[in-house]
């Protein structure tokens, strides 16, 4: 199955902003709290607390760090600056000068907030995708999107756009191929006489007897079981299926018992 089902538009959307949050989302997702701030003030210089701080709010947003902690959107770093009173957000530029302290502090935001590595759960996602595939008969877009809410949900890191692709189209077609084979339909079913035909009709026969209250292996007529019935074969009307085994008690009163369709 090829990996390359995603639309252009959709793999530009994974992993980065595809524009400016809207103001909901601001004031959720990018409102820094008691505890963000503490995690920000161990830092010192502007700078390297506003870039802490843009790569905590993104993470939070996207689900992943940015490979550029600086891609984002100018209203984001305003806002980020404001809260932490930095009046010239431009200061962020030297934060990538050292590209060791964008990592340590990648290290440090997924401790405090017990983010996960994707490697730790992909086998679990795995099986969660396949058995997701098999139940629902989704198409590979649909289960990729299954499959980042379901790394959103469980706190863990969004890897390549690569690596899921190809995971989602591993578990879709390993799920396709255990699908089970539809038996083909007997073409003597609608004619009666296929009850001695086909093994898989003789063993429907058996199955629906059993079904209506019948035993495993049909009593003679007249003959009377130790369970008050005593069972007796009737021809085939309108609407019934073959045999059925219609049940009289000790009374002599005839029950209404019919096979099941």
């Amino acid at each position: 199955m090829p990996v390359d089902f995603l639309s252009d538009s959709e793999a530009a959307k994974y992993g980065r902003y595809g524009g400016p949050p809207s103001r909901a989302e601001m004031e959720k997702i990018f409102f820094l709290d008691n505890e963000d701030m503490a995690l920000i003030k161990g830092h010192r210089g502007r700078h390297i607390r506003c870039g802490f701080a843009l790569q905590l709010v993104t993470v939070r947003y996207l689900g992943c760090f940015l490979a550029d902690p600086l891609e984002v959107p100018n209203e984001v770093l305003n806002v980020v600056a404001a809260q932490l009173g930095i009046e010239d957000p431009s200061c962020v530029k030297r934060y990538t000068e050292r590209d060791k302290t964008r990592l340590e502090h990648t290290w440090e935001i997924a401790k405090a907030f017990g983010l996960k590595d994707f490697a730790s759960a992909e086998t679990e996602l795995a099986g969660k995708v396949r058995a997701h595939a098999w139940n629902t008969g989704d198409g590979p877009t649909a289960l990729f999107q299954y499959a980042v809410r379901w790394l959103r949900q469980n706190d863990v890191l969004l890897p390549g756009i690569s690596t899921l692709t190809r995971l989602v189209a591993r578990e879709r077609e390993r799920a396709t191929r255990e699908l089970p084979t539809p038996w083909p339909r007997c073409s003597a079913r609608s004619s009666g006489r296929c009850w001695t035909r086909c093994w898989r009709c003789r063993r429907a026969r058996r199955s629906r007897i059993w079904s209506a209250g019948g035993p495993a292996r049909p009593r003679r007529p007249g003959r009377r079981s130790s369970s008050r019935w005593t069972w007796s074969p009737r021809s085939a009307a309108p609407g019934w299926a073959g045999w059925s085994w219609t049940p009289r008690c000790r009374s002599g009163g005839w029950m209404n018992w019919p096979a099941t369709a």
